[in-house]
Parts: structure tokens; C-alpha cells; sequence
């Protein structure tokens, strides 16, 4: 995935609702993580427009990529069915 200035602005707005607790600069420098976080938080019209930015292909990547604790479990199964992905088991924090 090519991260363009401005496919980075687009994904902005998204930092803030969805990562408020970091500045958005240092939330972008992790764009996949941000995809992941509008797939796992995200309303219906958030995830049409991050499908419509960054694709299917990316929003799997996302996926196999998140760190534990994005997904909640009915999440995780949803995204796997959704994208045609086999399931895993939900990414667990080491403690």
C-alpha cells in the first residue's frame, strides 16, 4: 500500500475519533493500526469510506496484522467471515 499524503489526510478524521489518546501525527505514522481500529470501532459509513481509501486487500492485511486487544471476539469472527479470511484465534495480550 502506497501511504500518499493524501491518502493519509483522508484517514485523519479517523485518528482523532478512534486514537484520541495519541496526537494524530504519531497515530498515522501507524496507519495500519488505525485501519484496524476503524474496522473494530468503526459505524457502517466509517468502514464504506476506509474501504473505499485504503481496499479490501489492505483492510485484510489490517487484520492479520492487530494487535491484541483491537478486536473484540464477535468483531474479529465478523471481519474473518466478511473478508472471506480462514478464522484465527483472537490476538491475546501476554501478561
Amino acid at each position: 500500500m502506497d501511504w500518499t499524503p493524501s491518502r493519509l489526510r483522508k484517514m485523519s478524521c479517523w485518528s482523532r475519533k478512534f486514537v484520541w489518546w495519541k496526537p494524530g501525527r504519531e497515530t498515522l505514522a501507524r496507519p495500519m493500526d488505525l485501519v484496524a481500529r476503524v474496522m473494530a470501532l468503526g459505524t457502517w459509513e466509517d468502514v464504506q469510506q476506509l474501504k473505499a481509501v485504503v481496499g479490501s486487500r489492505v483492510m485484510k492485511k489490517a487484520i492479520k496484522e492487530a494487535a491484541p486487544g483491537v478486536f473484540s471476539p464477535p468483531a474479529w469472527h465478523y471481519w474473518h467471515h466478511r473478508l472471506g479470511l480462514c478464522l484465527s484465534p483472537v490476538p491475546k495480550r501476554k501478561l
